[in-house]
């Protein structure tokens, strides 16, 4: 699924008689040239230009306000100037658009502190492959001219300023909130998985649990599953992106009683990017005959682990494509969602040590530490621990909990799109 144009035209604050809104599109469209950059940038919800106290010094307050334009034309930018202090201190937002051709997917933003130093303002991203990397921004005759070195090219910018700083961000958006089923399954339904091109939006993450009226799983596997290079859907903080390359993985799987077990639990080939986890398999009413499985996995780049949901449904003989979405991660730098159907085959066959591998995760089974959830605790605990994660919000934990006489009591396993509460062990809720 490609972004495309955010938008046709520009959003614009209509004023009385429109007069300022007409101002600010012809500004934002002088801008950014050949390129159209409004709602191309992300913003912070809370992002807002504090105007210059008057001991701020003027060739340092002409920086203030929001800036926008594209570097050489092709990746589009905002610098927001929230606020500026007398010793050429600035906090600002850095946000960058998407850019296929650059390999750049999703749109991003930064909140970070900057100098302003002989008519210069400069600051660095935090930033773990790039933590050199260094954004300079000169003032020039009513624009701010930028320069960028990402390699042995210097890029460049021309940034004019925006007088509304509401007429600019993110035009697209994802559905980050989305609901979660009520009675019956009507999301990633047999029909949804099987279809040839499996497209859809975020989901809650209750939709990979078991839905409705549910029984043991009619069929069983014992083979090789293959999933193909693909494609799958990108948001940033709801910002949608472009369509992001997802890499090919092989695994030997069995079925064993309810739970789908994967045969090798490290990277996988040819990537050596994945890892799948134990999952579970079960069967609806509404699934074609079919049984259902899902389990989670992990993809691991440059800025972290990326954490994240798979389901498909099958028979003795097929499965359907392969349902992903990663909403969750370990750095905090790198918060993209992805979503969607990956292309997947399954052949029949021989598991070398199947027996033995069916042992091995039995006693892993029986090795694993009691896990309850925080609502298991008595009330009295729970009161005096109301304020267990501290100030942190929510979606900054990614798990939470306490080991009581050999029992972890999880507060939550948060991810961006419910409880992280299926096969992960993380039963917030309910398990299947």
């Amino acid at each position: 699924m490609s972004m495309g144009q955010a938008m046709g035209g520009l959003r614009s604050r209509v004023i009385t008689g429109g007069v300022i809104a007409i101002l600010t599109t012809t500004l934002l469209a002088a801008t950014a040239g050949a390129k159209d950059c409004a709602g191309e940038t992300p913003l912070p919800a809370d992002v807002k230009v504090t105007p210059p106290g008057t001991n701020v010094p003027p060739d340092l307050a002409h920086f203030a306000g929001a800036w926008i334009g594209s570097w050489d034309g092709d990746v589009c930018t905002t610098l927001v100037v929230e606020e500026l202090f007398a010793n050429g201190v600035a906090r600002v937002v850095y946000s960058r658009g998407t850019a296929e051709a650059l390999k750049i997917y999703q749109p991003r933003y930064w909140r970070v502190t900057g100098r302003i130093r002989d008519d210069v303002l400069r600051f660095k991203l935090p930033v773990i492959n790039r933590p050199d990397f260094e954004y300079r921004y000169r003032s020039d005759t009513g624009t701010l001219a930028g320069t960028s070195r990402p390699g042995t090219v210097d890029r460049k910018v021309s940034l004019a300023r925006v007088p509304d700083v509401s007429a600019i961000g993110c035009a697209s958006r994802a559905n980050r909130s989305p609901r979660a089923p009520a009675g019956s399954r009507d999301r990633l339904t047999a029909a949804d998985l099987l279809a040839s091109n499996s497209t859809g939006s975020l989901v809650h993450n209750d939709y990979f649990m078991p839905v409705g009226r549910v029984g043991p799983p009619r069929h069983s596997l014992r083979g090789t599953i293959a999933v193909s290079a693909g494609t799958v859907a990108s948001a940033y903080r709801e910002c949608n992106g472009l369509s992001v390359p997802t890499p090919a993985f092989t695994v030997g799987v069995l079925t064993h009683g309810d739970h789908l077990v994967p045969v090798v639990r490290g990277f996988l080939p040819p990537s050596q990017l994945i890892v799948v986890s134990p999952g579970r398999v079960w069967s609806e009413p509404a699934d074609q005959g079919l049984s259902r499985a899902s389990f989670p996995f992990m993809v691991a780049d440059i800025s972290g682990a990326h954490n994240g949901l798979a389901t498909f449904v099958f028979d003795d003989t097929r499965v359907s494509n392969l349902w992903i979405q990663i909403t969750q991660e370990t750095a905090e730098w790198a918060r993209n969602d992805l979503w969607g159907g990956v292309p997947m085959t399954y052949t029949a066959g021989v598991i070398a040590d199947d027996a033995a591998v069916r042992r091995e995760f039995d006693a892993e089974q029986q090795r694993q530490v009691p896990m309850k959830p925080w609502s298991a605790l008595p009330a009295s605990a729970r009161a005096a621990l109301d304020a267990f994660d501290g100030e942190v919000a929510t979606e900054d934990v990614s798990a939470s909990g306490l080991v009581v006489d050999g029992t972890i009591y999880v507060r939550g396993c948060n991810t961006r799109t419910g409880p992280f509460h299926i096969v992960a062990r993380c039963a917030t809720r309910r398990s299947p």
